[in-house]
């Protein structure tokens, strides 16, 4: 347990050569780790990876989502898991099988925006800009806090050099008005 709380913060702390050879240690004792804590270093673990080895990311990011894990994890590492497991889907290009994981998330998450902006980071991903703008409008207007869709959208509109748009819209996202 301390090894992997020792990972994590190394991680946190922006050490990631540091924070892999400790999540390392602590896998090459798998056996004697406890499930859940096994899957949270795990999950940690495809951060740090990012863009390489899909194929044994996805291995350990299907693992944490057993039925049998499921028990064993507080709600906030199941969302966790699966936002993770959507995100390393799309990266992967199944999206068949991300929009299954994120019909999960909606079904058990009702309140999470993960799956509205995941969608429309897939449709970003296909080069389907308004579509993508569509979602995070329909997104925006759906949900009780809609600061996270607004704020993507806006990054979109100014990706897209529509800065007027994008002032438009952080205009509407009331949580950050008069933030810098």
């Amino acid at each position: 347990m301390l090894t992997a709380q020792a990972a994590y913060v190394d991680q946190t702390l922006g050490d990631e050569s540091a924070a892999k050879k400790a999540y390392d240690t602590l896998f090459s004792f798998k056996s004697e780790l406890e499930p859940a804590v096994a899957a949270v270093a795990a999950n940690n673990m495809i951060k740090i990876r990012g863009q390489r080895d899909f194929f044994d990311s996805w291995k350990k990011c299907r693992a944490n989502l057993s039925d049998s894990l499921g028990r064993k994890i507080t709600p906030a590492q199941r969302q966790a898991f699966l936002h993770n497991a959507a995100l390393l889907s799309m990266h992967m290009n199944k999206a068949d099988q991300c929009k299954e994981l994120l019909a999960t998330i909606s079904s058990e998450f009702p309140d999470s925006d993960s799956p509205a902006l995941i969608r429309a980071a897939m449709l970003v991903q296909r080069k389907q800009l308004e579509q993508a703008e569509a979602a995070l409008e329909e997104a925006a207007s759906k949900s009780k806090r809609p600061t996270t869709a607004l704020l993507t959208l806006a990054q979109l509109q100014l990706n897209e050099k529509q800065p007027d748009k994008a002032i438009a819209t952080l205009s509407r996202a009331a949580e950050v008005k008069g933030r810098p």
